[in-house]
C-alpha cells in the first residue's frame, strides 16, 4: 500500500515479512539483498505503487526502475507456516537475542535490544522446540510436529553453532543455511517436544512423544548415554537440577517423575525434595499447583517460566493469557485474576493481547547469567526481571 503522502510503499509477504521502500514516480527501491536471497521466495500478498509487479515463483516480485534506487528496509518479520512452539533465549546478557524455530521449519535469531531478525536458517522440516547450551556457543534443535510432513524428520536433532560472528553477513548476502551444523542424529522414535542443555554443558537431554528423554554427552561428539523410559506418556517439559545430577519431568498423562541423568533410573520423589532445580518449565510440580484453575485439564498450560530473580513464575494457556504468580506458587490457583501479585500467595496477574493459544513463554534478564533461571543466593548481582516473551 502507499503511504498518504506517496512518499513510502509497505509490501507484505506470504512469510510474514513487511517491507518498507522509498517511492516516487520513476523509481522503487529494492530492500537489501536478504530480498533477492531466501527470505521472500513467495509471491506479494497486496502492494500497491509504480515500479512494482506482483509474481510467484523463487524470485523476489519487485522491479527496479532506472533512476538511482534508494534502500528499502525491513519493518517485521516471522515466522509464517503453521504453528510455532520452540523458543530459547541466549544466557549470554550481553548478546541479547533469542531464537524460534516452527512448523514452517526455519530456525530464526533475533535480537532483543532491536526487536530484529538477525538472520535465519532453513531447517528443511517442522521443528517445536530448541535450546542454547549455557555458554551460547550451540543451538539444538529438536525436529517434528506430528504431522504427515515431518514423519521423515521426526525424531532427529541437530546441533548448530550459534555464535559465528558472520551469520548476519551470510544471510544478508542469501546464504540459506548460514549457521554451521555441528551434529545430527536420530535416536528417537516419534517427534521431539522438549530439548535442554545440563547447567554445566556436559549433557543434552531431549523429551520425544515415544515416552523417552534421550541423554547425550556433548564432549564426546554427542553420543547416546542413557534412555528414560519409565513414562506413560509422550514428553511434555523437563528440567534439570543445578547440579546437573537429576531431571524431573512431566508427560501427557499428567506424571511428575525424577531419574538420575547419569544412569537414567527413576528416582522417588522423596529422594529429590530438597533438590533446587535450574529451571523450572515443568507445569505439575509443587512450585506451580497454584497456577492450576479448577476445571482445567492438564493440557490448558502450555508453557510455565521462572523469572531470572526466582520470584515470579510466568505460564501461557489455551486461553490466549499468560499470567505472572509468586514463586513458588502453591495450592489451588484463583484463576489468574486482575489483581496486585502479592494480595494473596495463589492470586496472579493475566495479560491478554494474544488471539489463540499461548504456546510458550520465557524471560530475559540484563544482569542473569541465564534467562530463566534464579542467581545463586551467593550472588552479589541481582538478577532483573526485565523482559517476558511469549
Amino acid at each position: 500500500c502507499l503511504s498518504p503522502v506517496g512518499s513510502k510503499v509497505l509490501a507484505g509477504t506470504q512469510r510474514c515479512s513487511v517491507l518498507e521502500f522509498a517511492h516516487d514516480e520513476t523509481s522503487l527501491a529494492l530492500p537489501d539483498t536478504r530480498l533477492n536471497a531466501a527470505l521472500v521466495r513467495k509471491k506479494v500478498a497486496a502492494v500497491a505503487g509504480t515500479g512494482v509487479r506482483t509474481g510467484g515463483g523463487p524470485s523476489p516480485s519487485f522491479v527496479e526502475a532506472q533512476a538511482p534506487a534508494r534502500v528499502g528496509q525491513r519493518v517485521v518479520d516471522g515466522h509464517w507456516g503453521g504453528e510455532l512452539w520452540g523458543l530459547a533465549i541466549s544466557p549470554l546478557p550481553a548478546r541479547a537475542e533469542m531464537a524460534t524455530v516452527g512448523d514452517e521449519g526455519c530456525l530464526n535469531i533475533w535480537s532483543l535490544r532491536d526487536k530484529q531478525l538477525l538472520c535465519t536458517h532453513e531447517l528443511g522440516a517442522p521443528a517445536r522446540c530448541v535450546a542454547y547450551s549455557p555458554d551460547g556457543a550451540f543451538l539444538a534443535v529438536g525436529f517434528g510436529c506430528g504431522a504427515k510432513k515431518s514423519r521423515k524428520e521426526d525424531g532427529v536433532f541437530r546441533v548448530f553453532r550459534a555464535d559465528g560472528p558472520q551469520r548476519t553477513e551470510l544471510w544478508r548476502q542469501g546464504n540459506k543455511k548460514p549457521l554451521p551444523m555441528l551434529v545430527e542424529e536420530r535416536d528417537a522414535k516419534q517427534w521431539i517436544s522438549d530439548i535442554k542443555f545440563s547447567p554445566d554443558g556436559r549433557t543434552l537431554a531431549l523429551g520425544s512423544h515415544d515416552n523417552s528423554i534421550y541423554l547425550y554427552n556433548v564432549a564426546h561428539g554427542f553420543k547416546r548415554t542413557a534412555k528414560f523410559t519409565k513414562h506413560n506418556s509422550y514428553i511434555t517439559h523437563f528440567d534439570f537440577s543445578t547440579c546437573g545430577n537429576f531431571l524431573m519431568s512431566n508427560c501427557g498423562a499428567y506424571e511428575l517423575l525424577f531419574c538420575d541423568t547419569g544412569t537414567a533410573r527413576q528416582i522417588p520423589a522423596k529422594k529429590c525434595k530438597d533438590v533446587t532445580w535450574r529451571t523450572m518449565t515443568c507445569a505439575l510440580s509443587p512450585g506451580t499447583l497454584g497456577v492450576w484453575q479448577p476445571g482445567m485439564d492438564g493440557s490448558d498450560i502450555n508453557a510455565v517460566a521462572r523469572s531470572p530473580s526466582g520470584s515470579l513464575l510466568a505460564t501461557a494457556d489455551d486461553f490466549g493469557k499468560v499470567s505472572l504468580f509468586r514463586f513458588p506458587a502453591l495450592g489451588l490457583g484463583s484463576g489468574g485474576r486482575k489483581k496486585a501479585i502479592g494480595s494473596s500467595p495463589n492470586e496472579g496477574l493475566t495479560f491478554t493481547g494474544h488471539s489463540s493459544h499461548v504456546t510458550n513463554t520465557r524471560w530475559w534478564s540484563s544482569t542473569a547469567a541465564s534467562q530463566d533461571v534464579a542467581a545463586p543466593r551467593s550472588s552479589s548481582v541481582k538478577a532483573k526481571d526485565d523482559l517476558l516473551i511469549s
